[in-house]
């Protein structure tokens, strides 16, 4: 709570700084860096119960399964030579959800934009990475060797293909980090991994052959562009930001929504010679290096806390999940050099959402261990042994029962 006790206050501050262009973007700046850490209360409240967890899995999981198919749909279509019926689902605004109909070339084949229910394509691929995460920690949440079980994999693997084929090229780079990460996490690269990684190759194997990309091509393509990235957008924004390195030049100044508040277009972005795609750029920008420093070390802190949460886990249900929600934060921060996605709706949301949800899992632990405290609140473990103590301090027993010491129960 410090560190974004910190964060908080100089955001705050920065809102006044003098070179921004008006208070509304301060405040459209603030709303970003700000307002969806309240999510992180929210979600640690929100499950009460195992039940609860399962439930709210369950519901994300079962709704991603629309966007998903739809997606995968109108990915087989493109690739098929109907692309001028998926566009006209869209009307008007078919060529804004597809970033101006993009084709990225890759490995010697051709990526479409593909938006599925959204309405831009890295909503998408940043919504339907997330519920690759969480899908895979509900399925394996699931008692093993059950129908249930099954299904759940069935829905997960839906979800990877729908992620394979949105079009994005950084699926087929960040989605096999995603999940090495997840199963690092959860307990290294064991047997249970070897199904993942199947599964997760034939993903790639079918996107491929969907798109008609030569695999040892789409690796040259992919470090080629990383080249490129890394030039025009960290090497360009860290230049940008070098020039108010100290004080920054105001919160907002270079996020993506005050485009909704500024009068004129060609000035959206004058004091940051243009928008500055990648997060730390945008940080050192609008915070000044203290500030950068400053949001690494609350994010840092949510991290390792997360981490320290995992540990103490003894359910292999709950340790999937904390395991698929660390994964997660790790894709995202391995992205904040390219791209602003913890800006970015959902993960917005879901950042914060699912750190709350993280560490209430502890709880959800003991109390599934046992370890609970009586009804009148008051609890002691003697040699093991749960003991709950009515207010007289005696050991409850049947009525009428010899009252005696625990360990003399044997």
């Amino acid at each position: 709570m410090v560190p974004l006790a910190l964060l908080a206050a100089l955001v705050a501050i920065q809102v006044f700084n003098p070179d921004i262009e008006s208070l509304l973007v301060g405040l459209v700046g603030l709303k970003v860096w700000l307002f969806y850490i309240p999510m992180a209360f929210i979600g640690y409240h929100l499950v009460r119960s195992r039940r609860d967890l399962d439930r709210v899995l369950k519901l994300m999981c079962m709704t991603a399964l629309v966007p998903a198919i739809v997606g995968i749909v109108e990915a087989v279509l493109l690739y098929t030579g109907n692309s001028s019926l998926v566009y006209s689902l869209y009307g008007d605004a078919a060529y804004t959800s597809t970033q101006g109909f993009a084709a990225v070339q890759v490995g010697g084949a051709t990526l479409l934009r593909v938006p599925s229910t959204f309405s831009f394509v890295a909503q998408y691929y940043v919504f339907m990475t997330a519920m690759v995460a969480i899908g895979y920690a509900w399925w394996r949440m699931a008692p093993p060797n059950t129908s249930q079980r099954h299904a759940r994999v069935l829905v997960w693997a839906i979800l990877l293909i729908a992620v394979l084929t949105s079009g994005a090229r950084g699926a087929i780079a960040f989605i096999p980090l995603l999940l090495l990460a997840i199963l690092i996490i959860e307990g290294g690269l064991g047997t249970r991994a070897i199904g993942v990684l199947v599964t997760l190759g034939v993903g790639l194997l079918l996107t491929f052959g969907l798109v008609g990309a030569n695999p040892t091509g789409v690796v040259g393509s992919l470090l080629e562009n990383a080249r490129i990235q890394f030039d025009t957008v960290i090497v360009t924004g860290a230049e940008e930001a070098s020039k108010d390195l100290l004080t920054g030049i105001g919160t907002g100044t270079d996020t993506n929504a005050i485009r909704y508040v500024t009068d004129d277009e060609g000035q959206q972005f004058s004091a940051t010679n243009g928008w500055q795609e990648s997060y730390w750029a945008k940080s050192i920008l609008e915070l000044g290096i203290g500030g950068f420093i400053l949001v690494i070390i609350a994010l840092g802190a949510v991290f390792v806390s997360g981490v320290r949460t995992h540990r103490r886990l003894r359910d292999p249900g709950l340790r999937a999940l904390s395991a698929s929600i660390l994964g997660l934060m790790v894709w995202a921060f391995a992205n904040t050099p390219k791209g602003q996605y913890l800006d970015f709706d959902p993960l917005n949301i879901y950042f914060w959402l699912f750190a709350g949800i993280l560490f209430k899992l502890a709880v959800l632990d003991r109390e599934r261990s046992g370890d609970r405290t009586s009804p009148n609140g008051r609890s002691d473990r003697l040699n093991g042994e749960l003991v709950s103590r009515p207010p007289d301090g005696g050991v409850q027993g049947t009525p009428g029962a010899r009252r005696e010491p625990a360990h003399a129960r044997g």
